[in-house]
């Protein structure tokens, strides 16, 4: 047995070889470290009760990790020093490390394992031998090379398994686990480290379900980690939906300071409108009292700016929200991001707010935040952010109202085109051979995104004026003109409602993926090929389509593309392809389904489109039909070979284009079918059709199967 003193001297040796980040433990300096705040007696009492019960609750597989999350103010840090506190006094107490955003060592995971094996190994003195042995013989563990995961393994979870093996330690230790408490692991700005120290940990006690520690992390659950989340059922705490209003009062009354003012009913309306939000709270007393940069407004004692508080509405409450406002200006982007709340139709979440604007979601968070009065800020990335009173939709729009923060109308337009045009200069700078190669960061997001926006704004407003994409696309489009097959690939792409496979691409012009590839990749900008797909290596079935429907409506406008217009004699062309492969020779027989469904379609476009159009010219296709069906016949296993089979949906598909063909060729030329009465005897108008069909789709004897 390790002796009292012989503990000491190890673990006093271990402390500087293992140099943990004081100041992220929340234990030294505390006016200056992270988590400085303490619950208000009496606050939080519920979510407390929750997490001690989590807390010492029976070890099993999927309860080692609880998350308590909650947009920015609403107390998760002063939670989790409360929990430590309370750890610490039951002798529970693992360790803590408190994440701070642009706070150096404090916003990355390199020391974190550092840290929480020096905290651990003091209330866990059996771990000590296993970290000295593992430091002596891996001396460049602690090297900010070195994976988060590998640390944490090495100087964390195989510790603990090692001291866990001590016969005298398992029951005590299984009846009494160690916590961890992490916080604000949203503002670790190592994304990817979150990541792999949340799938490790995940895996680790799925593994090691009597592994005596557990992990209490407090943080916005950000998108990156949503689905990690939910898929390995991590429990949930929203602080949000556990404020009560008895919390809330009182902490209005410990921001006060005074017992007898304001009143019971002043301090329950004010409850009220802070609508669950402890940010919220905050920011209306500090209205109240003069707080910040607002102590500047003397003009107002703190008893009419309560009463301004209490009877917001009409002049009252646009005097409260420009104080407010007043606050904050200065932020980055603060008022494009306030416009965007207020413009766009669709109610964004805060990733989706820093992609439509193409900045970063702190930067978001930090405009929000300054503001919480005025926004919600749920605690998980895809729930979206709303105004806390519906009348600031109107202030904003409102300039008379609004004055300096009136809305910026022009964002909209601004984001419409920003992306696109970061795309199309970054493309102009390339050289052909550089399109197949992997991207810059930023473009294949600019690329992604440019669609989006423009459906956002288009669903904000319908009328909004489309034309500044005509230059654009004719900047892009007009580079190809002259390239081989280019109207012929744009004609297909845009004469299809639905994505078009590069196969089926190359068989309709009998190419190869060569003659293409220039097009395909030189558009990328304008044209997808699937989600994710830019610079990659084209693949036979890459679904294409352009990225906006706007794209397809310019090529078929002939007013806007002018020469780049697809003329409607490419639907015939397009057309007479199609028949060519489906009613061609033995070699042009193929095995994909879009063609017996589509061939009719391309028909019918052709028809209605193209005023050239003649019956006669469809007619050759036809022709090698009955000597190619004699041909087919004399080799051996040819139905098999040839034999392509449609589900009942694919088959109803076909026969509905087949329909579009038919309403269009007797709307072109009345009483193309005439002639089929001499054929077949029609009792009525609905079997006529059917054997119309039947004519249309006669080469099914040999290559369908219904």
């Amino acid at each position: 047995m390790i002796s009292l003193k012989r503990r000491k001297s190890t673990f006093e040796d271990l402390k500087p070889r293992l140099n943990p980040l004081a100041e992220a433990t929340g234990t030294s300096n505390r006016e200056n470290s992270p988590g400085e705040a303490s619950l208000v007696p009496g606050t939080r009492v519920v979510v407390s009760k929750k997490i001690t019960t989590w807390a010492d609750a029976a070890l099993s597989s999927n309860n080692h990790i609880i998350w308590v999350h909650g947009g920015p103010g609403c107390g998760k840090s002063a939670l989790a020093r409360d929990t430590a506190q309370t750890l610490q006094k039951k002798k529970r107490f693992g360790g803590a490390f408190f994440f701070a955003r642009d706070s150096g060592a404090r916003s990355r995971m390199t020391r974190l394992a550092s840290t929480l094996a020096s905290q651990l190994s003091d209330a866990i003195p059996e771990m000590q031998a296993s970290i000295d042995t593992t430091l002596k013989e891996e001396p460049e563990l602690l090297s900010p090379l070195i994976s988060v995961t590998m640390q944490m393994q090495r100087l964390v979870y195989d510790p603990v398994k090692a001291a866990t093996k001590k016969m005298n330690l398992i029951k005590s230790f299984s009846k009494s686990p160690y916590v961890i408490v992490l916080d604000a692991i949203d503002e670790c700005e190592a994304r990817e480290q979150v990541v792999d120290f949340l799938d490790q940990a995940v895996r680790i006690f799925k593994d090691n379900p009597g592994m005596p520690l557990r992990f209490l992390i407090t943080g916005r659950i950000e998108d990156h980690l949503q689905l990690r989340v939910d898929a390995n059922r991590i429990e949930i705490i929203d602080l949000a939906q556990s404020t009560t209003k008895e919390d809330l009062i009182l902490y209005i009354r410990s921001l006060f300071g005074t017992p007898n003012w304001p009143s019971l009913t002043e301090v329950d309306s004010l409850a009220e409108k802070s609508k669950g939000s402890f940010a919220a709270a905050k920011g209306l007393v500090g209205f109240v009292l003069g707080s910040g940069s607002l102590i500047s407004f003397d003009d107002l004692t703190p008893a009419q700016r309560l009463q301004l508080v209490l009877g917001i509405d009409g002049q009252n409450l646009d005097a409260f929200y420009t104080r407010i406002l007043n606050d904050s200006p200065e932020l980055p982007y603060f008022m494009d991001i306030l416009s965007t709340i207020t413009l766009l139709k669709a109610s964004l979440s805060i990733p989706e707010i820093s992609q439509f604007l193409g900045i970063f979601e702190y930067e978001v968070i930090a405009v929000l935040s300054s503001i919480p009065t005025l926004v919600t800020i749920p605690g998980r990335d895809n729930a979206p952010i709303s105004f806390s009173h519906e009348s600031l939709r109107e202030f904003f729009l409102d300039e008379q109202r609004s004055g300096p923060f009136h809305v910026r109308t022009d964002v909209l337009k601004e984001m419409a085109f920003k992306f696109l045009d970061a795309a199309l200069v970054h493309y102009e700078s390339l050289s052909e051979i550089q399109w197949m190669l992997p991207l810059d960061e930023p473009i294949p997001q600019a690329i992604a995104q440019w669609p989006k926006n423009l459906d956002l704004i288009l669903e904000t407003d319908p009328s909004f004026d489309l034309s500044g994409l005509d230059s654009r696309y004719s900047q892009i489009l007009s580079k190809f003109q002259v390239v081989p097959h280019f109207f012929d690939v744009i004609a297909i792409i845009a004469s299809s409602d639905n994505p078009v496979p590069i196969g089926d691409i190359l068989s309709i012009l009998q190419l190869d993926v060569q003659d293409i590839a220039l097009i395909i990749y030189g558009l990328t900008p304008i044209l997808g090929r699937g989600p994710k797909k830019f610079s990659e290596t084209i693949s036979l079935i890459d679904q294409c389509q352009f990225r906006h429907k706007s794209v397809r409506d310019f090529l078929l406008d002939p007013f806007k593309a002018e020469d780049l217009h697809i003329s409607p004699t490419y639907y015939t062309h397009i057309a007479r392809k199609h028949l060519s492969i489906v009613f061609g020779l033995p070699h042009s027989f193929i095995i994909d389904k879009p063609f017996f469904k589509d061939w009719p379609k391309y028909l019918a476009l052709g028809v209605q489109h193209d005023p050239l159009f003649e019956r006669e010219a469809l007619q050759e296709p036809y022709d090698p039909v009955a000597p190619m069906l004699r041909a087919i016949e004399s080799l051996r296993g040819w139905r098999t070979a040839f034999t392509v089979v449609l589900k009942a949906d694919e088959v109803a598909s076909m026969l509905t284009n087949v329909e579009l063909a038919i309403t269009a060729i007797e709307m072109k030329i009345p009483g193309s079918f005439d002639n089929l009465d001499n054929l077949f005897t029609i009792p009525d108008e609905k079997a006529r059709n059917s054997n119309v069909r039947n004519i249309l789709t006669r080469h099914s004897e040999y290559q369908l199967t219904p």
